[in-house]
């Protein structure tokens, strides 16, 4: 994974570079894995910004204590999402390789 953390680092460094300024926390530590995961798990880069996105939601459910009425509001429908995503993945990967199970 050494290749696909590299090239997440250079991206979101590229992102910030001309603002002389950026958030190190939110804008890089947060994303950093969260890319190299969505790599991982074979997330295709168009959709990362949408996957990383619910995997906020998800985390906020039980970091934010106490839960509130928002939080399980947007943690239930990313949750589901990300599934549905994963399964099309999953689907489309069966397709490519000619198998149906």
């Amino acid at each position: 994974m050494k290749d696909q953390i590299q090239q997440a680092k250079d991206k979101l460094l590229d992102q910030v570079q001309d603002r002389g300024q950026f958030d190190i926390c939110g804008e890089f530590v947060f994303l950093l894995p969260a890319y190299g995961l969505s790599g991982y798990l074979s997330v295709y880069k168009k959709d990362r910004d949408r996957v990383d996105q619910w995997s906020v939601d998800f985390i906020d459910f039980f970091n934010n204590i106490p839960i509130t009425v928002d939080t399980p509001g947007r943690m239930a429908p990313s949750a589901s999402k990300i599934i549905d995503c994963k399964k099309d993945l999953l689907g489309e990967r069966r397709r490519e390789a000619g198998t149906t199970s």
